[in-house]
């Protein structure tokens, strides 16, 4: 077994764990027939060809590497999660997840012959093992609701979520689609967590307003005392879910 096979075998093993039906789509491609490698001298010198849109995944492979990863390094050094549609050669992702402060990046791929690719060229098995590297090529907005309220657990920092597009062949209206779904559905979660600051917000200022009248007014127990045997009925008005 040559290294490509072995990378491949260690990167399906790895996903099944999370994504069984990906891994077998995956496992599925006997051959990459739409897409063809080209590898340079240097070990970031590998650029992709698409037969069908004649098209190559970059114009300098070596030189997106470098203003790509500066460019991330730089401006979102510290974020915990990214998202990007695109896998690209993977080298990308290979390198951005040696900065432990990335405790995820979701990499959103909708060609299945790409992935097979990537996989045989990169052992990103341990990344996909520890769950710090997710491939994602559903989109819909179901099956993303399920793996970003159940797999990834989206959390409270998700505010305000961008998804990055990999390179100016992946730069079309999916990019934008995609991060308006991925969007929606982060804020949906995390208000369905009752952790939305603006909630929290909001029932501060309705305790501050209300506070005069409660303290103007009897406590349970003193209105008891006051009233207890004096009338037959009482009328109780309120409001609020928790009633």
């Amino acid at each position: 077994m040559n290294t490509y096979e072995a990378n491949f075998n260690k990167n399906l093993g790895a996903l099944e764990s999370y994504n069984a039906t990906l891994a077998d789509k995956i496992e599925d491609v006997k051959t990459n027939e739409r897409f063809e490698v080209f590898a340079g001298k240097s070990a970031f010198d590998i650029n992709i060809y698409d037969h069908e849109l004649k098209q190559s995944l970059y114009d300098n492979p070596e030189k997106f590497f470098d203003e790509k990863y500066n460019e991330i390094y730089t401006k979102y050094e510290r974020y915990p999660v990214l998202f990007f549609y695109g896998l690209g050669n993977g080298l990308l992702y290979k390198a951005l997840l040696k900065n432990e402060n990335h405790k995820s990046i979701v990499v959103f791929e909708p060609n299945i012959e790409i992935l097979y690719i990537v996989f045989h060229l990169i052992d990103f098995s341990q990344e996909l093992k520890d769950k710090r590297l997710y491939v994602v090529e559903n989109f819909d907005k179901t099956h993303l609701s399920i793996f970003l309220g159940k797999e990834l657990q989206i959390r409270n920092y998700l505010q305000d979520v961008k998804v990055f597009s990999h390179s100016y062949y992946y730069n079309n209206k999916n990019t934008s689609v995609l991060e308006k779904n991925i969007q929606e559905l982060c804020s949906y979660l995390i208000t369905e967590l009752g952790n939305d600051p603006k909630d929290s917000l909001q029932g501060i200022t309705q305790l501050l307003h209300n506070l005069p009248y409660q303290l103007a007014n009897p406590s349970l127990k003193d209105l008891l005392k006051q009233r207890k045997g004096k009338i037959e009925n009482a009328i109780i008005v309120s409001t609020g879910p928790s009633l």
